[in-house]
């Protein structure tokens, strides 16, 4: 069975085995030798009929026990019974929290279970029961003080679809009882645990999401405000202060949510170095606010099992080890996936000119705006319609489809008199080459965030000064850092990380690479009078 443990622990058995509860009171006999247990509704699938191993209601049932050695056994009761609802707690394990739709899917299993009676037994030990009992057993406790018990013995070696089952008070009687239901009695700590490694719903309130590489933190979140839609707004303050990504982050978030542990493998571990987590490959924590309390949640990743299935982990802070899947955990995590990037990103409405050089070439982009008032068709007012005039280098780069096509080849040239202009056009004139301009320059992102300032500023390979209709300034230096990045200085202050150099250098269009984009407004220039 699988075993899992969060803050709040819950009686759940795995969803297979209660859908395997489910199956034996609504569907008919599932192959093996064609003498499976069935049910009430199901007709007999031979002359040996499945009948039922107790005679009492799922509603009279306040508690049961499950002895899986001799040594374990743990214990749930009934606190209240409301109009059916039954509360129930673990008296065996007072740090068990305890799922009430899972334990009263247990009871009405209990209560229907099904076998294959073999009657007249005269030597139950062939079954794998002394004195018609075992050390595997399944007490339930009942109302009227009564007690009815189970006991589970050897599989049935013929098929290898069954366990032997016996019920006190029937000494003569074995019943075969389909294999994966009866393991499902065989309870033990691990299995009474939630299914979920964040075992938050969506009505508590994100407020904190951290993550640790090797014991060092790499990456901080906070929210304090959500979205029209109920998601949480993240601001990264670690590695830099930022705006996160939220739908990304919020995703991956909810992703983690749903991943289920697969095994317990060690309670109360004291030496976390024999699972390699003592200094966690990657550990997650979230903050939530439940009912007004901040609740965190955590787990960290440790090596691979043996057999490279699974990593061991820790859930929150019991310092019980379990298994996670290799195909479900995130074991990494890049911080730069979560956050806002972009190097130096402004409304290119509030650009008043762009001094851009690159290398010994420098160029020239400035916006001349002015406002008139329009009519709007559709509802008859008036709205302000702001105009915009582009100059390239002094000259006037008009709004004109007829100059020129950006072909898909990326090669730039005036169309001839026969071509179709629509065919294989990026850009179709020189405002649009003007725009990708900008386009490019914003697309350039950190690579990585670096706080340690170099020692020498070194050659500076492109810079962007944007003059703002405000009266600002905002310039942007790209110092060469090796051959493929470059440290990023903004109003000459160095600005905590690199970015890669391939996109200023590109000649590719479609991609937005700076060289390309330029090149495409200078070659479309030259034919504008």
């Amino acid at each position: 069975m699988r075993k899992y443990r969060t803050t709040i622990i819950a009686v759940v058995l795995l969803v297979v085995v209660i859908a395997a509860f489910v199956i034996v009171l609504n569907v008919k006999d599932k192959g093996g030798d064609g003498n499976e247990p069935g049910t009430a509704t199901t007709a007999p699938s031979s002359d040996r009929k499945s009948v039922a191993l107790f005679d009492f209601k799922e509603t009279d049932v306040i508690g049961f026990s499950s002895f899986f050695n001799e040594n374990y056994e743990v214990s749930i009761l009934k606190e209240a019974d409301e109009e059916n609802d039954a509360t129930w707690k673990c008296d065996s394990h007072s740090d068990l929290v305890v799922e009430n739709d899972s334990v009263n899917a247990i009871v009405n299993s209990v209560s229907k279970l099904k076998g294959i009676a073999i009657e007249n037994v005269e030597d139950t030990t062939e079954y794998g029961f002394w004195e018609n009992k075992s050390k595997v057993y399944f007490t339930t406790e009942l109302k009227d003080g009564k007690t009815e018990t189970m006991y589970i013995g050897d599989i049935d070696a013929a098929t290898g679809n069954y366990y032997f089952v016996m019920v006190e008070g029937k000494p003569d009687t074995v019943y075969k009882v389909y294999k994966s239901y009866a393991a499902d009695f065989m309870i033990e700590k691990g299995d009474l645990i939630n299914l979920k490694i964040f075992s938050f719903t969506t009505d508590d309130t994100r407020k904190e999401f951290l993550v640790y590489k090797e014991n060092e933190l790499a990456f901080e979140a906070e929210s304090s405000e959500v979205d029209e839609q109920g998601g949480a707004v993240w601001k990264v303050t670690e590695p830099a202060v930022r705006d996160g990504l939220n739908s990304d982050l919020n995703a991956r978030i909810d992703a983690m949510r749903n991943i289920t542990l697969d095994g317990l493998s060690e309670e109360k571990c004291e030496d976390l170095s024999k699972y390699g987590l003592h200094k966690p490959l990657i550990e997650y924590r979230l903050t939530v606010l439940k009912d007004g309390q901040r609740v965190t949640h955590r787990i960290a990743i440790g090596d691979k099992t043996a057999d490279g299935s699974c990593y061991y982990c820790i859930i929150d802070d019991t310092g019980d080890v379990y298994t996670v899947s290799t195909s479900s955990i995130y074991r990494d995590f890049n911080p730069m996936a979560f956050m806002d990037t972009y190097i130096f990103m402004e409304n290119t409405d509030e650009v008043k000119e762009l001094n851009l050089t690159i290398g010994d070439k420098s160029y020239e982009l400035r916006f001349e705006y002015d406002k008139k008032i329009v009519v709007d068709e559709a509802t008859g007012e008036e709205k302000e319609e702001l105009l915009i005039e582009r100059f390239f280098n002094g000259k006037n780069a008009i709004d004109d489809d007829t100059y020129s096509i950006v072909t898909s080849d990326s090669s730039f040239r005036v169309p001839g008199p026969d071509e179709d202009l629509d065919f294989g056009v990026t850009s179709s004139n020189p405002r649009d080459c003007f725009q990708h301009v900008f386009l490019s320059l914003y697309a350039i992102t950190y690579a990585k965030f670096d706080f340690d300032e170099p020692a020498e500023k070194g050659e500076v390979i492109m810079t962007a000064e944007y003059l703002m209709t405000d009266g600002s300034v905002n310039k942007i230096e790209y110092a060469k850092r090796d051959s493929t990045t470059a440290y990023v200085y903004i109003n000459g202050e160095y600005a905590d990380g690199y970015c890669e150099t391939t996109s200023i250098y590109g000649n590719d269009y479609a991609m937005a690479d700076v060289t390309a984009s330029i090149k495409a407004l200078e070659t479309v220039m030259k034919i504008v009078p």
